[in-house]
């Protein structure tokens, strides 16, 4: 099969104006908030392209000759270079769906909500429709306070603190699991297997984790009207599992097992592929190179997709779902009070 690609400004198709001065288009997709962004490089050897506006939005496609395209989303170009020698011309652009608007500071108080409710009035106040995993809809907010502070960052903030993730993406306003890969629809992004012979180059390790002698979990002892504690572990420093349980077995089997998870090393996989640019950050891939660590389910966090003289390629990273979960606990841990 042979790869190709397809550009597009204003709804019109400049591919064949551009396709023998590519030297390479790439997209990144990164997960979380972190904006997804595209580069282009030119051959401008006789300095005839003209210099496009800063502002401008292209759609990227890529893919193989006689299959359908893959969409790669809408870019603005925020970033023009012309360099040399060669002489080159450079576009870089952020995702077009990452609204200004949303990084305008505010100061408002959100009372007796739910954090369903913050998420849809903030997508509603910027064009977008909210997608929030059902999780989180009914989580009661009593009182927050977004003190001159920008809706992407309150969201951020609140994403961190109950382990989701937030991200504007094909004019929604998603905010769903952190690791449950969805697409912008909001369905479950599907399983893609990665085996030896897809594979140009891999590399698989093992991280020691950030370590945690002790792990506490709470439960609302009924009889006592009050909140309760149990640990697992003994000494410091203290992690604490942030949701509630229904008794103090279950809390502290949430303990115990939390601290298992600290306990094991972090791992991470980095994998280039020949070009699938349907690989995208929070899909679930299942890895078969007959490596004990490399092998198994992993989330992507970030994927590449490079077109150039040499073909297309995907380049991916990912994590093992436990260590993403144990991180984002990491991150709340910094951000809020025990039984928050």
């Amino acid at each position: 099969m042979k790869p190709t690609f397809r550009i597009t400004h204003d709804s019109t198709d400049i591919t064949n104006k551009i396709a023998d001065r590519l030297l390479s288009l790439s997209v990144t997709d990164e997960a979380g908030v972190t904006s997804d962004q595209f580069d282009l490089a030119l051959d401008n050897r006789d300095g005839a392209i003209a210099i496009p506006e800063t502002g401008a939005v292209l759609q990227v496609a890529m893919g193989y000759e006689g299959q359908t395209l893959y969409d790669m989303g809408r870019y603005t170009i925020d970033e023009v270079e012309s360099s040399g020698m060669p002489r080159t011309l450079s576009l870089r652009g952020k995702a077009a769906d990452m609204k200004a608007s949303l990084k305008n500071q505010k100061k408002r108080n959100w009372e007796k909500t739910t954090l369903g409710k913050i998420v849809e009035t903030i997508a509603a106040e910027h064009g977008m429709q909210a997608k929030v995993a059902e999780k989180y809809r009914a989580i009661t907010i009593d009182h927050l306070d977004q003190t001159y502070e920008s809706d992407m960052n309150i969201l951020t903030r609140l994403a961190e603190q109950y382990g989701a993730v937030m991200k504007p993406a094909g004019g929604f306003l998603l905010f769903v699991e952190r690791g449950v890969g969805v697409n912008a629809d909001g369905q479950p992004l599907p399983t893609s297997s990665i085996s030896i012979g897809d594979t140009l180059d891999w590399r698989a390790s093992i991280h020691e984790r950030q370590f945690y002698a002790r792990v506490g979990a709470h439960w609302r002892d009924k009889r006592r009207s009050a909140v309760s504690y149990v640990y697992a572990g003994s000494g410091d420093p203290v992690m604490y599992v942030r949701h509630p349980h229904k008794s103090e077995s279950d809390a502290l089997a949430a303990a115990e097992s939390k601290l298992r998870q600290l306990s094991r090393g972090r791992t991470s996989i980095s994998l280039t592929v020949c070009g699938r640019p349907v690989l995208c950050a929070e899909m679930p891939i299942l890895v078969s190179l007959a490596d004990p660590i490399a092998d198994g389910e992993w989330i992507i966090v970030r994927a590449a997709h490079r077109f150039d003289g040499g073909g297309l390629t995907s380049s991916i990273e990912a994590q093992r779902r436990d260590d993403i979960d144990a991180e984002s606990d990491e991150r709340a841990q910094a951000s809020t009070q025990p039984g928050e």
